[in-house]
């Protein structure tokens, strides 16, 4: 990490961007390469590119320009991620100071995503796990689809988990996918975590949620792993409904859960083949999360044989 600035403010925001990569538990050999510099007030977007908007977050990429440029709420912070290399040159304004937390789960999030491709490490918006027998799984669907809930619940029964919802693919051995997991934690809401009897965690209180490492729930973390099974969530009611998915319907699946391949060219070919891999490698169901998992963790499995 460098910085244009000894603004104290600056170094401690540079000091806990490298903190929160070292939780990630990512190979710092692996890190995107970030600068930082403060700025009074942003300047005037110049791009003329479009603009897709994620919560918080103005994303601009793809051609005529080769750098992907992020706004954070169109106002405090902005970066441009370079076009081909893993680093980005991130402006602040000091507003940003006083709500890092959100700016790393936010923004800086955003920007790992963009330069993690230049890596050639792609992600998905799954949580990855293992079971006890090995088999590796992704859960993979939109926040309140009952990922975390269901990835706390199988933690309790023994599993290893990967990460929560920042997951990226690549290359394993033996011509496989891998994927490789952001170490969080569990993001419980209240209601999730009263059907686990959770009583403890750290109060996650600007997100409303409960937060839990595996192992506080009776697991363990791991830092890769190779999925056999792709479980498309989202939260039904009393009774847990699996429904196997063809091979098309689980390649969209995918690439609606790893939506930047359709933003920038910049790895579009690789990311799209570890997709295809991935499919081709896994068995694929989409699963309506019923109660009745709380009673019988073993349901999922038995579901899928």
């Amino acid at each position: 990490m460098s910085s244009t600035s000894l603004d104290g403010a600056l170094l401690q925001l540079e000091h806990d961007v490298a903190q929160w990569l070292l939780n990630s538990r990512l190979e710092p050999e692996s890190w995107p390469r970030f600068v930082f510099r403060e700025v009074s007030a942003l300047d005037a977007n110049p791009d003329t590119r479009p603009v897709f908007t994620q919560p918080t977050v103005a994303i601009q990429a793809g051609p005529p320009g080769g750098a992907v440029r992020i706004r954070w709420d169109l106002a405090d912070a902005e970066a441009i991620v370079d076009e081909f290399l893993p680093q980005a040159t991130i402006s602040v304004t000091p507003d940003v100071y006083a709500r890092t937390d959100f700016f790393l789960r936010t923004m800086m999030v955003v920007v790992l995503l963009f330069a993690m491709r230049r890596r050639g490490r792609f992600h998905v918006h799954a949580a990855a796990l293992q079971s006890p027998s090995g088999e590796g799984w992704l859960l993979a669907g939109t926040s309140g689809g009952g990922k975390s809930t269901t990835t706390a619940l199988l933690a309790r029964e023994g599993w290893r988990v990967s990460t929560e919802d920042i997951a990226f693919i690549e290359p394993a051995a033996e011509s496989t996918v891998g994927v490789r997991g952001f170490r969080t934690r569990l993001a419980l809401r209240p209601g999730g975590a009263a059907l686990l009897q959770v009583e403890s965690g750290l109060e996650l209180t600007d997100r409303g949620k409960i937060g839990l490492w595996p192992e506080e729930l009776g697991g363990s973390w791991i830092p890769v792993i190779v999925p056999s099974v792709i479980m498309f969530t989202s939260v039904g009611n009393d009774r847990t409904v699996v429904q196997r998915l063809s091979t098309m319907d689980a390649m969209r699946g995918l690439v609606q859960w790893s939506m930047w391949v359709l933003f920038e060219t910049v790895g579009a070919t690789e990311h799209l083949r570890l997709l295809s891999a991935l499919t081709a490698q896994t068995r694929a169901y989409r699963v309506q999360l019923g109660r009745d998992l709380f009673d019988r963790p073993a349901l999922l499995q038995e579901a899928v044989g």
